[in-house]
């Protein structure tokens, strides 16, 4: 009955029907009842399905994927009936108060291309034919914003093909201008945005929503922009239809990486990027814009990104299917980069990503000592604000004591987050990655174990200054030490936090020993053999430690850790950089530290200024 009310209410034109004027009445959609949940539909739409019905049951694989509801509208341009997720759903990154029937939609392209995806009938409810389409939780149904992704994201005189994946990195002038001003422009215009509905943890429907223009995460950009403008004008929807009906799939058009549209060469990356979808592609771009001031790069910096750098139509390019991870893109493009700025979502998802943890366990366990790992969040009462943890000092730090009070207000939340950080309970989106990628992390040194000790360690030492207090007997602070003994920390920095005695000791008892390279303790009012403890401690691990940096400013230190500094210098011949500037040490330590130098060649660097010694000290 519904196929023949459909046949004989279709317009006789094939032009689609008449866009109705401002406040007019859209026709109502048909709507039937399948197991108490309402299918909605155009008439134009019924009439695709039936039109061409496929038979899911013959789908490839193992069984047919579920029949899903196809929520489409009554005309091209008019109001979408789309469904409330049910009690219980959650929503992918997006509030469920956008999905507001009349607030939602359609494109023209996007009605038009419809009926390709609406691909099929099932006649097994209540014994009605009603229209369905395969689910695809890595494709939307169809474009809603094609003639938009294709004007924003193809900007003229650029474009280029650059074949090795690590060589796509993304400019902080393509992130802020291209990207982030299609998000801009495609909310000013009313744009709507694809997203995925799960509910019981698992992918159900796509939904349509509106967005404020810093509500947009990387899930709703490539899925409605990015992917419709790297297709190229292809039909893959069509031809994706035509091989589950057992036709032959005809050859797509070319597809590309995001950003062979904005490049106009090759771009290998400075920084690699270790992100969350879930972030707010705005929130991103501040972050990052934020860490360039800091350390003092320029807009054409590029920065390798996943979501910009893959083929997200052939992500076999960026992520071979058989091979091991060293082999993908994102171990390759870590290679190439010199350092990795970790970006963690206010709820710290970040923490729970596979490839986020992957990423981290590469940066972490790289075999360069000039390979930093950096890290940049949003303040959660100030949207403004960004806080940034940097290897060393930034760009406006004028010592040690500046860096610590820029970093003390690194939001605790996600210090939290990450001290719970467990490799074993990190996702995918795809099986196959997360097999492979916990597989090689735990053929690692020290495997899973020391990869999580690693990364709780290096966030503990990072934010140490916003805890408050240094007393060993703190829950936070003993654990803290626990996950620094565990780790392969290669740096070990406590600035401008006054460290107390039994801290020091609790300190020397968690050093981490053969992975250690460099050691600060600036501004700590350690006091006159306040360092010995770690001098001693230093001394025991000798040649098994690699240390190579040593920086003690402003402690009030003395002789007695000078000639203890000395013993280590001597026992440790890696040791190339060491800075005692603004201390009290005399005569007699200057001379220890003099001996030390005959012994141990490789010593570069030795700061003494502001000390107190005399001519006898500086004749030595």
């Amino acid at each position: 009955s519904r196929r023949r009310s459909a046949q004989a209410r279709r317009p006789a034109s094939d032009s689609p029907p008449p866009i109705p004027a401002a406040g007019a009445t859209s026709p109502p959609p048909l709507r039937d009842e399948v197991d108490g949940r309402a299918v909605v539909a155009s008439l134009d739409e019924v009439t695709q399905m039936m039109l061409g019905p496929i038979d899911l049951a013959g789908l490839p694989g193992d069984a047919a994927p579920p029949p899903v509801e196809v929520t489409l509208s009554a005309a091209p341009t008019n109001l979408v009936g789309a469904q409330q997720p049910s009690v219980g759903a959650e929503v992918l990154a997006g509030p469920a108060t956008n999905l507001v029937p009349e607030h939602l939609r359609l494109s023209q392209a996007g009605a038009e291309s419809a009926g390709a995806d609406a691909a099929g009938e099932d006649t097994t409810a209540h014994g009605k034919t009603v229209g369905v389409a395969a689910f695809d939780a890595d494709n939307p149904p169809f474009p809603i914003a094609r003639d938009a992704a294709t004007a924003l994201l193809r900007p003229a005189g650029r474009g280029v093909d650059i074949a090795a994946v690590e060589e796509r990195a993304i400019t902080l002038r393509q992130l802020e201008e291209d990207v982030l001003g299609a998000v801009r422009k495609h909310c000013d215009e009313g744009g709507l945005w694809w997203q995925l509905v799960f509910e019981g943890g698992r992918a159900v429907r796509w939904e349509q929503v509106r967005l404020e223009w810093h509500e947009v995460n990387l899930y709703h950009f490539v899925n409605t922009l990015s992917k419709v403008a790297t297709e190229r004008e292809t039909t893959v929807r069509a031809e994706r239809a035509a091989g589950v009906a057992g036709g032959t799939r005809a050859p797509a058009a070319r597809t590309y990486a995001l950003v062979e549209l904005l490049a106009t060469g090759p771009q290998p990356p400075t920084w690699f990027v270790s992100h969350s979808w879930a972030d707010p592609v705005a929130s991103m771009v501040k972050k990052v814009r934020e860490h360039a001031r800091l350390k003092g790069y320029g807009a054409d910096t590029a920065l390798w990104v996943c979501a910009y750098a893959n083929n997200q139509h052939e992500l076999a390019d960026a992520i071979p299917e058989h091979a091991p991870t060293s082999e993908t893109a994102f171990a390759k493009s870590i290679n190439r980069s010199q350092g990795v700025l970790a970006l963690p979502d206010a709820k710290g998802i970040y923490f729970t990503r596979a490839w986020c943890a992957f990423e981290t366990a590469m940066a972490l366990s790289a075999d360069r000592d000039d390979f930093p790992y950096e890290v940049a969040a949003a303040d959660p009462e100030d949207v403004n604000k960004v806080h940034v943890l940097v290897d060393g000092l930034g760009t406006g730090d004028a010592d040690a004591e500046d860096k610590a009070k820029r970093e003390k207000h690194f939001p605790p939340a996600l210090r939290d987050r990450a001290s719970k950080f467990d490799f074993e309970q990190a996702e995918a989106s795809r099986k196959n990655d997360l097999v492979r990628i916990k597989a090689d992390v735990r053929e690692l040194p020290g495997g899973v174990a020391k990869v999580n000790a690693t990364l709780r360690a290096l966030y503990f030492v990072a934010t140490f200054a916003s805890l408050g207090t240094v007393d060993p007997g703190d829950a936070r602070v003993k654990t803290g030490l626990q996950y620094v003994a565990d780790s392969a920390l290669r740096k070990l920095h406590f600035g401008s936090v006054g460290l107390s005695q039994a801290f020091v000791s609790a300190l020397v008892r968690s050093l981490p020993g053969a992975s250690l390279r460099e050691l600060r303790l600036d501004y700590c009012e350690l006091g006159p053999g306040g360092f010995v403890p770690i001098a001693d401690a230093l001394e025991k691990l000798g040649a098994s430690c690699a240390l190579h940096t040593v920086s003690l400013i402003a402690n009030r230190l003395g002789d007695e850790d000078a000639q203890a500094l000395a013993r280590v210098i001597c026992v440790t011949a890696t040791v190339t950089k060491v800075d005692l500037s603004y201390n009290y040490i005399e005569d007699e330590g200057i001379t220890h530290l003099a001996d030390a130098l005959k012994h141990n060649k490789s010593v570069s660097m030795l700061d003494l200024h502001v000390n107190e010694f005399g001519d006898v000290g500086a004749e030595a």
